[in-house]
């Protein structure tokens, strides 16, 4: 059992079982989003007989939890700082429950005065400091307020850096009642976003704001049912000081109706119309959620019936000032589903990063060969650099090479090795190039086993591994765990051997 979920904010998820907790083993596969790079990284979640769950990232296991009360359904982390660094210090009653006092503790610390108490029936009640769901290392915004019975109550402050950021007021259901700041997903130092309104039993109505750095920006009406109403300015939702991209126009009844303009920095750049059922309707022009001030990306082809059909054609230019340039293309079919041969951009396509794929699509599945093209800039053509093999039911087999995700300019990274039913197995070699005019050298690299698992020595990229910061580290895993003493090594520039710098154990 498998299936897909992308996270376009730094959000937690609810998993809800039809059946309850699994009783075999289930594996879970998403797109986790990771601040404050746009890019996606893949994880793995197992859940296995013995009631535990494994986090996964490329092989190796970067949490277990245990699932203490069967009777519960489970909260899973899917924002990667949190999986990595979170974790919550307290004691379960006779009945598998959360009871007394609960801390948070973030890479081994604990964190000051967040938590809260628990009541013998495992509920949350009293003054609570809680994180927000998007809490990392550069988002760090507290929620704080009072608990009755599990349920939010009275007055719920929002904080960052000791500034209140937001909040409102919890009626006696639990419910948002009253005016409100609520606080982005995205919000930080840089990235002040949030919407201010009125809520009536947990319902938006009325006039709503969206406020960038404390300006107005956006914003609308809802009417008594929470739908948005008459004209709207909405945004992105990757909208930042660098991608300033909004959507404008009408609204009845919650449905977007007629002509919308897509914006950026206030200047038109695209959009299209919304029939009355609130479907895309005829031709569009669309901006990439990669668009930004430095790249300008464009979708256009035509809707029918809120589905893509025909050819698509992706156009891309450096700047305004810049000629559209097409980069990509391909059909879709009757059902909105890619078909046939397809090039397309890489997902963190930018100006650093100018890669792109060819390939097969069946019914929106791909099949057969893929290659990777990269170009160092704009004035040069592609040039192979990674290629893959998918079987008719998507699944990667064969050999593959593939890029590193933060694979750019600076950081040309590529991974060989062999796929079997999705999963990495067998040896695979890590290999980096200072530029384009180098040959890739073998760096590191290890095995996985049988279940993809990451298993004996291997020898690692650093998360900040660039051309001019050329850190690895080598160590041993047993079965996707790391294990006993890890060495840092690190070499000034190529052709030199990487030398320890550092031991610690695990």
């Amino acid at each position: 059992m498998n299936f897909l979920n992308n996270f376009a904010d730094d959000s937690n998820l609810h998993l809800f079982f039809s059946q309850g907790i699994p009783q075999d083993c289930l594996s879970f596969h998403y797109n986790c989003f990771q601040y404050p790079f746009t890019r996606k990284i893949q994880l793995t979640i197992n859940f296995t007989k013995n009631h535990k769950i494994f986090y996964i990232i490329d092989g190796e296991i970067i949490r277990i939890d245990s699932i203490e009360n069967l009777s519960i359904r489970p909260y899973i982390l899917t924002n990667l700082d949190q999986i990595k660094y979170l974790s919550w210090i307290g004691e379960y009653g006779e009945n598998k429950k959360k009871v007394g006092r609960w801390f948070a503790n973030w890479d081994g610390i604990l964190m000051a005065d967040v938590g809260g108490y628990y009541s013998q029936e495992g509920k949350k009640i009293g003054q609570w400091k809680e994180i927000n769901d998007n809490y990392s290392k550069n988002i760090q915004i507290y929620q704080i307020g009072q608990y009755i019975n599990d349920q939010r109550r009275g007055i719920w402050r929002n904080i960052s850096n000791e500034k209140d950021i937001g909040g409102g007021f919890y009626d006696e259901q639990g419910s948002k009642h009253g005016l409100w700041i609520d606080v982005s997903d995205s919000f930080c130092k840089e990235n002040q976003l949030t919407y201010q309104g009125e809520y009536n039993n947990g319902t938006k109505v009325g006039k709503w704001k969206i406020l960038f750095n404390n300006q107005q920006i956006g914003g609308g009406y809802f009417n008594n049912q929470g739908q948005k109403i008459g004209k709207w300015v909405d945004l992105s939702s990757g909208y930042s000081i660098e991608a300033q991209i909004k959507f404008v126009g009408e609204y009845q009844n919650g449905k977007k109706q007629g002509l919308w303009d897509v914006l950026e920095e206030n200047i038109f750049t695209g959009g299209g119309v919304q029939d009355v059922n609130g479907l895309k309707s005829r031709k569009w022009i669309e901006l990439s959620d990669n668009s930004n001030d430095y790249i300008h990306i464009f979708y256009i082809g035509d809707y029918i019936n809120g589905k893509k059909y025909g050819m698509w054609e992706t156009t891309y230019r450096y700047n305004r000032e810049s000629n559209l340039e097409k980069i990509c293309s391909g059909q879709f079919d009757e059902q909105g589903l890619k078909n046939g041969k397809w090039v397309e951009l890489n997902e963190s396509y930018n100006y650093n990063c100018q890669v792109i794929l060819q390939g097969q699509y069946k019914h929106g599945i791909k099949i057969d060969r893929w290659n990777f093209m990269y170009r160092l800039d704009d004035d040069r053509g592609f040039t192979y650099i990674g290629e893959g093999f998918f079987d008719l039911e998507g699944q990667r087999q064969k050999q593959w090479i593939e890029l590193w995700d933060k694979f750019e300019d600076k950081s040309q990274v590529i991974f060989k090795g062999i796929y079997q039913n999705n999963k990495k197995c067998g040896h695979w070699q890590t290999m980096f190039r200072c530029s384009c005019y180098d040959n890739f050298e073998v760096v590191g690299g290890g095995q996985y086993d049988d279940d993809g698992l990451k298993l004996g020595q291997w020898i690692e990229l650093s998360e900040d591994f660039t051309r001019d910061f050329q850190v690895m580290h080598k160590g041993e895993y047993i079965f996707g765990q790391k294990c006993g003493c890890w060495a840092t090594m690190k070499r000034e520039k190529k052709n030199e051997i990487f030398r320890i710098i550092e031991n610690k154990n695990i």
